[in-house]
């Protein structure tokens, strides 16, 4: 089984046996209006940014701050559990972007298109991401050539948000055998990759966004309590928006403000306000490639779905439920003779039974599951 489904069979099959078990995020629903307030600042999007920044800008004690929000509040179990991250996808706080068909890829996969989930609640992405913490080679802020931007410039943010004790961690069997099958491909151990200069060769455990045992994302970690509903009719007075709506909520909002390509804006019958090229392109992200193993070593499945183990999840913040599947992650560089010595491959180790939900999100055709994994499955 995959990660997927963990909180939806975890809640049907224990919390009825058990109703104390699982903690409720209870937040405040009430339906306060702001009509006639004025604020400082809005910040559109409360995502890995955005709930930091309107965190930091509510400092100012003399300052009215407003953070708006498409998605709900994260009080849906399953965002909170790290098993249960996978489940986070294709429901309703995903937007359920996809790519458009790839003409030279995707082949596996439905309408040759990958899935893209973006967070549609508090949080954003750091509420229904598979929790995987890494700052990024030093070198990539360095080779951007921007003083403000540098690696040296950026660490003191880092360290600031950072909270972490890699020696906490106790190292499963599964580490341990892709560590010694790094290690004996040349690959060196770190127990903390984050302090290393450059992360090319290195193998380490991964370091996860979570605090005992549970999900710690913006929301969690930067958002204050209090959260009103708002009309989606209702206009709000600021004199500073800053507009922080995700990769590509933030392009579509200028886009559809006017600000952008002129020839785009136009073709779509948009009036121009700001003729900015640059809007709308120059999209990055990281592309991924899955390679499924068979192993005789038990992984993360429905065997964990046990009453203990949600119950030491839930009030000890301990067990298997508290594995997002990802266990170590390693890099390296594929041409060899590169000075720079920075990686350009991630490899991520997941042990965990990759099982039909876990190809649905994926967008892998039923008939891959089928054929090439299906039959390998087995209840043991």
């Amino acid at each position: 089984m995959s990660n997927t489904n963990v909180a939806q069979q975890a809640i049907a099959s224990v919390v009825s046996d058990s109703p104390a078990v699982i903690e409720r995020w209870k937040r405040d629903f009430s339906q306060t209006k702001t009509d006639g307030i004025t604020y400082d600042y809005i910040v559109v999007g409360s995502g890995s940014a955005g709930a930091v920044v309107a965190n930091r800008l509510s400092e100012q004690g003399d300052k009215r701050v407003l953070l708006i929000e498409a998605g709900g509040v994260d009080t849906k179990d399953q965002i909170h559990m790290p098993a249960a991250c996978g489940s986070c996808q294709l429901g309703e706080i995903d937007w359920q972007y996809k790519s458009i068909p790839q003409l030279y890829s995707h082949f596996g996969c439905v309408n040759q298109q990958s899935n893209w989930p973006r967070g549609k609640v508090l949080g954003g992405c750091s509420s229904i991401n598979y929790l995987q913490y890494v700052r990024g080679d030093p070198h990539d802020y360095d080779n951007w050539q921007l003083p403000q931007w540098s690696f040296q410039e950026m660490l003191k943010y880092f360290k600031k948000l950072e909270r972490a004790d890699p020696n906490t961690i106790p190292r499963n069997e599964h580490f341990r055998n892709h560590d010694q099958a790094c290690k004996t491909n040349g690959f060196h151990e770190t127990k903390d990759y984050s302090a290393e200069e450059s992360l090319n060769g290195r193998v380490s455990m991964s370091q996860i966004s979570a605090k005992e045992g549970k999900r710690w994302s913006t929301a969690s970690g930067a958002i204050v309590k209090r959260t009103n509903s708002l009309d989606k009719e209702e206009f709000i007075k600021g004199k500073e928006v800053i507009l922080s709506a995700g990769t590509v909520g933030s392009a579509q909002i200028l886009l559809l403000s006017g600000i952008g390509p002129r020839e785009e804006l136009q073709k779509h019958q948009i009036p121009v306000i700001v003729d900015l090229p640059g809007v709308g392109k120059n999209l990055q992200d990281h592309m991924m490639t899955i390679l499924v193993y068979l192993t005789h070593i038990p992984t993360l499945s429905t065997r964990d779905l046990t009453p203990e183990n949600l119950q030491k999840w839930s009030t000890q913040g301990k067990g298997p439920l508290t594995s997002c599947g990802g266990e170590s992650l390693a890099w390296c560089q594929l041409n060899g003779n590169d000075k720079t010595q920075v990686p350009d491959i991630q490899m991520q180790f997941s042990p965990f039974t990759a099982d039909a939900e876990f190809f649905r999100i994926s967008n892998f055709k039923p008939e891959v599951y089928e054929q090439y994994l299906k039959p390998h499955l087995t209840d043991e």
